[in-house]
């Protein structure tokens, strides 16, 4: 099965993107560079600002007019917070708000992910991204990042380290 993934918004949601394309080859799915290809569509959406929404819900919008066959999933701070709506437009599958994005693959293909293989294979870019912190604890007034995914938390460096070197085994730089 072929799979079409992207990401809007910050390089945490860049991170989870590549991190879930390695996840979807390890489990056996392809991943295709055009959303037309695809049977499965993957946008982890932002909501940090009305007009990441608005460009969250325009995207997701215009892959499903690219692709009406595919099975659309949407991931990430619009999918936490717009699921209702989400749920309301044609194509879409999967909604998997910040909490579930651990569990995506599962979700996705029905069937358990095998977590030692989460960080294996090529890397899409020479320059990688690794999420190591999520989250944020301030409380700033203009901003709901905390709100949609939670209280920081941070990888501990035993999970890292390894995480780097897979990275750059499979041609990360």
């Amino acid at each position: 099965m072929k799979v079409y993934l992207e990401a809007l918004g910050c390089r945490l949601n860049a991170a989870e993107t590549e991190e879930l394309a390695r996840r979807f080859v390890t489990a056996g799915y392809s991943i295709v560079r055009e959303a037309e290809e695809a049977s499965i569509i993957v946008l982890n959406t932002c909501a940090v600002t009305v007009q990441a929404a608005r460009k969250s819900r325009h995207r997701l919008q215009a892959l499903h007019r690219c692709n009406a066959q595919a099975r659309l999933a949407v991931l990430g701070c619009w999918a936490t917070e717009a699921a209702q709506e989400i749920a309301r437009l044609p194509g879409v599958s999967w909604i998997l708000p910040n909490a579930d994005k651990a569990h995506a693959i599962e979700r996705i293909t029905g069937k358990a992910a095998d977590p030692a293989a989460w960080q294996s294979g090529r890397c899409a870019h020479t320059r990688a991204f690794l999420g190591v912190q999520d989250g944020c604890d301030s409380t700033c007034t203009y901003c709901i990042t905390r709100l949609l995914r939670g209280p920081a938390r941070s990888l501990p460096p035993e999970q890292v380290i390894p995480a780097v070197h897979d990275l750059v085994a499979g041609g990360a730089q």
